[in-house]
């Protein structure tokens, strides 16, 4: 069954392989401490709306039970949780808010203390857990009592993610994390893309004049499907790249979180560039499909006879009898 263990093996599987840095950093999945007791992931997003998660192989009413004792921890008291509708045995919990509060500037801190929550373990019956911080792309300092112990490669977190295991047995951990977004990545990132767009309309721009003064100088339908097939893929796969690349890489995390925005103002931040990038693919499009002869191509000279696109040869001459 597929299960979001598996889900994270074969992602950290993909990442082991693609990593370029020093193996030995690395420690494989099998070595992973397994700890005897729930998994609570905080789920930190730029656009606010963050989420606990608790994964518990066990009694559903348990899992419940501990996601909203970690709703009360955290200060978001009365909130329901749910099963998670896609991966089993975990718990959902939606805060509809931010774990992080504001610092100085543009900061952002969160501040745990897990003393309360192991006496509400304690409840359930569990002496220990795995606490997992899942943060967005902006650059995040650690203070903590003590070193973390799970690394990216042994949480459930996307991208970024760390995450300490946590016992009656040992000190309270103490953790402040600081959030430090820096606008200055969303402008980069926005001046790049409106720059590549304009180089890259420009080479289809040229491309498209080539097409439409050779092969393509009558319009056919070989050339309007070129136009629509080639300018389509070119546009959506333009747009598709850059949104992604706002989504994940951090500029969209870095101006949602320095500006405080919600989830439509995270989603309008990848979709302008997206769609600003999409330009050069709609460009050639036009180039191919649109009507001929534009102005500047009615004083070209007549095509040569046997050309692709030409009107062919001149008919026989007619004679009577």
């Amino acid at each position: 069954m597929f299960t979001r263990r598996s889900a994270t093996g074969l992602v950290a599987a993909a990442l082991l392989v693609l990593a370029s840095c020093d193996p030995g950093s690395i420690r494989p999945i099998d070595t992973l401490e397994q700890v005897d007791g729930p998994e609570i992931d905080l789920y930190i997003r730029s656009h606010g709306e963050d989420t606990i998660e608790v994964y518990l192989d066990g009694s559903a009413s348990d899992r419940r039970q501990i996601a909203e004792a970690t709703a009360a921890w955290l200060g978001f008291s009365g909130r329901i949780a749910h099963e998670n509708e896609f991966f089993p045995d975990t718990a959902t919990v939606e805060l509809g808010d931010r774990l992080i509060e504001p610092g100085v500037g543009d900061e952002w801190v969160l501040d745990l203390d897990t003393g309360r929550l192991l006496s509400l373990l304690r409840t359930t019956g569990y002496d220990e857990a795995s606490l997992v911080l899942c943060t967005p792309s902006v650059e995040t300092r650690l203070r903590a009592s003590r070193p973390p112990d799970i690394d990216l490669f042994g949480t459930v977190c996307e991208f970024h993610g760390i995450g300490w295991t946590i016992s009656s047995a040992d000190q309270p951990l103490r953790v402040r994390a600081t959030f430090l977004p820096e606008p200055a990545h969303y402008l980069a990132y926005a001046a790049g893309t409106l720059l590549g767009s304009i180089l890259i309309g420009a080479l289809a721009w040229w491309l498209g004049d080539r097409l439409r003064r050779g092969p393509f100088r009558r319009r056919s339908g070989a050339s309007v499907a070129i136009g629509l097939i080639g300018g389509g893929i070119a546009a959506i796969g333009l747009a598709a790249l850059t949104a992604g690349i706002g989504a994940v890489a951090g500029p969209a995390d870095n101006l949602a979180l320095s500006r405080d925005l919600t989830v439509g103002g995270f989603v309008q931040a990848t979709l302008y560039p997206a769609l600003i990038a999409a330009g050069p693919g709609i460009i050639f499009m036009l180039m191919l499909v649109r009507r001929r002869p534009w102005s500047d191509e009615d004083a070209l000279p007549p095509m040569p006879v046997g050309t692709p696109g030409s009107a062919g040869p001149p008919p026989l001459p007619w004679t009577a009898g």
